[in-house]
């Protein structure tokens, strides 16, 4: 099938930066969620650096 032949395991590389697709060629550059207020809080369990 070929399904994964080309793909890059991020924590192979330097910093875990790949460039590669990840979208099937009919999804790319399609919008998924709309622009707009996803509100303000923070969640603590974030941690101060937010991720």
């Amino acid at each position: 099938m070929g399904y994964g032949a080309e793909y890059k395991y991020n924590p192979n590389y330097k910093d875990g930066k790949v460039k590669q697709q990840y979208l099937p060629d009919d999804l790319v550059g399609r919008r998924f969620l709309e622009e707009r207020d996803l509100g303000t809080e923070i969640d603590p369990d974030l941690g101060e650096d937010g991720g």
